[in-house]
């Protein structure tokens, strides 16, 4: 009789601890914050499956406090632009000087000097002048204090990406061994987006004057574009013609296409331990833009692919109108719920909200450095690069930017990218390139601070008429002006 009750005492503890179990586990695995729904309906952004669940079981370290943002952006070229805004006491006096540095292992350059605009922010935004792409050359911003008397600069402020992040933003705003002209995926998807709409209005234009055999020739372009290395004679004229790159926009052959590419590495970078919520956040807005892509460039090819079925003119009509709507809307966007805004919401944002919102995910947080560890840098601690060359395009009838603002002792070097012979002759005769045939080059350094009016002597006048540029040399050194 003992045995048995001790055997009944054994199992009901092990039932209650066996009970007690389930319930945590339940508790846990049911939590709201524990496997939180990144894209719920009320939070206006997509129903699709969560990007990035952040459910854990430990108990994670509490971040430092972010007290500014780097954002790159576009001016004349693919992230050759950053704004840095600072939200914090950063103190502004006569006897100091804040200094902003983008850095990578290596080397850094100077930016120049935060503005306040208040009491609590600061900012600055700088262009580089060589047109390169910011992003794809440095992974660390910083802002530096000293005054004259110092010897070392104090780091107050700074912000890294660290390397699988930096890896995974770099193939997809800047550079990719993938693609076939090495262009990051997210600038890629934009320009074969914009190279989409600028046939649909091709082939509307062909629609309109009657002709059959140009709407079709455009329509082919239209769907070698969309599907890549699976391009095809689709107008059947004994020719396969493919405007676009060859990556394509969906997936095709051994090519995932620009709209997987990005979708993947979104999401990759979504779940990464180094991923902020504000990274998260952009991430959300644009893979809810990508779906958008997505589902219009799947319905713009089946659109097409019924205008290359007829030539009725009178059959195809409304499936033409409808592919300049559904390209527009590809690469702009469009104002669903008519709030005069498009957003990154489902059925609104286009490839260029998803462009812009790729790199407001790339943004670099800045955290006051004494949180991290209190440091000195010596000024001689990383070598100094200062621009002194600039690169400018000559194309057919056009200098690429006509007016660029360089510092004094720089050099620029105009290359002609175009078809016909150009030249590059100071208006007031001071310098000549002669003639310059296609892939020709002509170097010129600029010594002196003043503004240098130039032009080319087959198409344009010295008075500035036609096609001319200007160079505005300044005495700065250090700190180069936005062209």
């Amino acid at each position: 009789m003992h045995r048995i009750i001790r055997l009944c005492v054994i199992g009901l503890f092990a039932m209650l601890i066996f009970g007690a179990f389930r319930y945590s586990s339940y508790a846990i695995l049911s939590s709201p914050t524990a496997t939180p729904d990144l894209a719920s309906p009320s939070s206006g952004l997509s129903t699709s499956t969560p990007l990035a669940p952040t459910a854990t079981l430990y108990p994670t370290p509490t971040p430092p406090p972010v007290h500014g943002l780097l954002v790159w952006h576009d001016d004349v070229s693919r992230n050759d632009a950053v704004t840095i805004e600072i939200d914090g006491p950063i103190e502004q006096d006569t006897n100091h000087t804040s200094i902003v540095w983008l850095a990578n292992d290596g080397h850094r350059i100077k930016l120049g000097s935060l503005r306040p605009v208040s009491e609590q922010r600061a900012t600055l935004t700088y262009t580089t002048p060589t047109q390169e792409n910011l992003l794809a050359l440095y992974d660390r911003v910083y802002i530096t204090r000293a005054t004259s008397t110092e010897e070392t600069e104090r780091i107050v402020m700074e912000g890294k990406l660290d390397e699988q992040t930096r890896a995974d933003l770099q193939r997809l705003l800047a550079r990719s061994d993938a693609t076939p002209n090495n262009v990051g995926f997210v600038p890629g998807l934009r320009h074969e987006a914009v190279e989409l709409l600028r046939h649909a209005q091709f082939l509307k234009e062909a629609f309109d004057a009657n002709d059959v055999r140009w709407t079709h020739i455009h329509a082919e372009h239209m769907v070698n574009i969309i599907h890549g290395s699976n391009a095809r004679d689709a107008d059947r004229n004994g020719g396969i013609q493919n405007p676009g790159d060859g990556f394509g926009l969906l997936p095709n052959g051994k090519n995932s296409g620009y709209i997987e590419a990005t979708t993947n590495h979104v999401q990759s970078l979504s779940r990464a331990p180094a991923a902020t919520e504000a990274m998260r956040l952009y991430a959300r807005h644009t893979q809810v833009t990508v779906d958008n892509t997505r589902q219009r460039v799947g319905d713009l090819s089946d659109t097409v692919d019924r205008i290359l079925e007829t030539s009725d003119h009178t059959t195809m009509q409304q499936d033409v109108l409808h592919a300049l709507v559904l390209s527009e809307q590809l690469v702009q966007g469009t104002d669903s719920d008519l709030d005069a805004q498009v957003e990154p919401i489902v059925g609104e944002g286009g490839v260029l909200t998803l462009y812009r919102h790729a790199q407001l995910m790339a943004g670099i947080p800045l955290i006051p450095y004494d949180d991290i560890v209190n440091a000195s840098l010596t000024t001689e601690a990383l070598p100094i690069e200062e621009p002194d060359q600039v690169n400018l395009n000559i194309a057919d009838n056009t200098f690429s930017p006509a007016t660029i603002t360089i510092a004094s002792g720089n050099t620029i070097t105009w290359k002609n990218a175009g078809q016909l012979p150009h030249t590059v002759t100071a208006s007031d005769e001071t310098f000549d390139s002669t003639t310059m045939s296609t892939d020709d080059t002509f170097v010129q350094q600029f010594d002196q601070p003043g503004t240098y009016q130039y032009y080319c002597t087959f198409h344009g006048t010295p008075d500035g008429s036609g096609m001319s540029g200007t160079v505005i040399v300044t005495d700065e050194a250090n700190q180069i002006p936005t062209p």
